[in-house]
């Protein structure tokens, strides 16, 4: 049996890219159906307030207050996207100000350019 040769850098930012598109497509598709000033839609916010998430649980929110189903992947990049204080947690603001403030996410990417 032949072993696997391990992906090339350009592969695996590849597949980053398309993670994070069909993450923020999830995302974006939740947020135009999505009215913020039902009394639905606060509850679905208030599903996504409490201490910071950390991936695992900022997925299983999303499952649980808007319906979007995100790979480990498409967490992670979105754990990337949003989280603005690098603790790789996301907190509440993070997430639901841009998903409110614009009806889509508008996240502020920090830089991660390794030198």
């Amino acid at each position: 049996m032949a072993a696997t040769a391990a992906p090339s850098r350009l592969e695996t930012r590849q597949r980053e890219d398309e993670a994070r598109r069909s993450a923020l497509d999830k995302i974006s598709a939740a947020a135009k159906q999505y009215h913020f000033r039902r009394k639905t839609s606060h509850d679905s916010l208030t599903a996504m307030k409490g201490p910071p998430m950390a991936p695992h649980e900022f997925s299983q929110r999303l499952r649980n207050a808007f319906a979007i189903s995100v790979t480990k992947t498409e967490v992670q990049v979105l754990v990337d996207l949003f989280d603005n204080d690098g603790d790789g947690k996301i907190d509440t603001a993070e997430f639901v100000f841009p998903l409110s403030s614009v009806g889509g996410p508008t996240p502020v990417r920090r830089d991660t350019t390794v030198v």
